[in-house]
């Protein structure tokens, strides 16, 4: 059995259990006290199988909406496709890049050497950021 063919059993079972209760209240009228508590008892057991089926409802709702999400999570991912997935790549590549080049600048460290790094770095990327 699944966990859904448990809980369909368990509903009308709780269901059966209320007729039961209710049946056995109108032919207990005469006492009053027992007649109250199995009154109750039916009450209860159908508030119980409402709660289990609306539960039951807002968890395949909420599961249908999932892989709704996926699906289009899915899509949106087939549509960039490689190039799309190769453009995202070297334009972070390009990021990590500049931050490098930006991390050494902030250093100002007065060696000529150095310098003449950061430039040529700067000279190297700023062509690329021109074509994009």
């Amino acid at each position: 059995m699944t966990a859904n063919d448990d809980m369909t059993n368990l509903v009308e079972r709780l269901r059966q259990d209320a007729e039961m209760l209710k049946d056995g209240y109108q032919s207990n009228l005469t006492e009053l006290w027992h007649g109250v508590v199995v009154k109750d008892a039916a009450k209860a057991c159908e508030a119980a199988a409402d709660l289990i089926e609306a539960q039951a409802q807002a968890l395949s709702d909420a599961k249908a909406e999932w892989d709704a999400l996926d699906q289009s999570h899915r899509s949106i991912g087939e549509q960039l496709g490689r190039e799309g997935r190769r453009r995202i790549a070297a334009e972070t590549r390009l990021k990590e890049a500049e931050k490098v080049i930006e991390l050494v600048a902030a250093m100002r460290i007065n060696n000529s050497e150095q310098i003449r790094l950061v430039t040529r770095a700067r000279a190297f990327l700023a062509p690329k950021e021109k074509q994009e």
